[in-house]
């Protein structure tokens, strides 16, 4: 939702599995909904077993929106999505969330749209470049585009016996200093 101007979008899925894509959607107004996942692309088969649980616990999915430019895919922007509560909690993730925007996409927040100019007719032009120029962006604080998705399993990811008795270690580091030469 909230797009920069109208435009075809489509959405791609991609982690641990094999990335899929929508379908592009029809170039529609500023909010939109309804991709179409192509048959073979609208359920993501991962084997299970212990692999499948170390991905899901070490590594989120990015969820990429893109518009068409020239037809070619040029991203808006990425959402990650954490699937660790499909491990023990839940068989649905509903997820509505801001996309990190690209640079790119930034820059159509301060660029006013495009309007339909006919060369024949002097008025509209006029009228074209009247609302151009009265074209005010977005405040830096509004610019945002979301995306609502929901992600769901037949069953729960993670053995039943495991449920009550699990542990997630993740570790940061933050640097390293005072190595010596031969290390550094």
């Amino acid at each position: 939702a909230n797009l920069a101007h109208p435009a075809t979008t489509q959405v791609s899925l991609t982690g641990f599995f094999e990335g899929v894509t929508s379908e592009a959607t029809q170039e529609a107004a500023v909010d939109q909904s309804g991709w179409v996942w192509p048959e073979e692309n609208n359920v993501i088969h991962c084997e299970p077993g212990s692999e499948l649980l170390r991905h899901i616990v070490s590594e989120a999915i990015e969820v990429e929106v893109s518009y068409m430019v020239d037809g070619q895919p040029s991203t808006i922007g990425t959402l990650q999505v954490d699937l660790t509560p499909l491990l023990h909690g839940q068989t649905t993730i509903d997820v509505t969330g801001p996309l990190v925007l690209s640079s790119d996409y930034e820059e159509l927040w301060t660029t006013p749209p495009d309007g339909e100019e006919d060369e024949d007719d002097d008025d509209d032009e006029d009228e074209a470049e009247e609302k151009k120029l009265a074209w005010e962006p977005l405040p830096e604080d509004q610019r945002m585009v979301t995306i609502t998705l929901q992600i769901s399993v037949p069953d729960l990811l993670a053995p039943a016996e495991d449920r009550e008795e699990w542990t997630v270690l993740s570790v940061t580091c933050a640097g390293m200093y005072s190595l010596p030469e031969n290390m550094s």
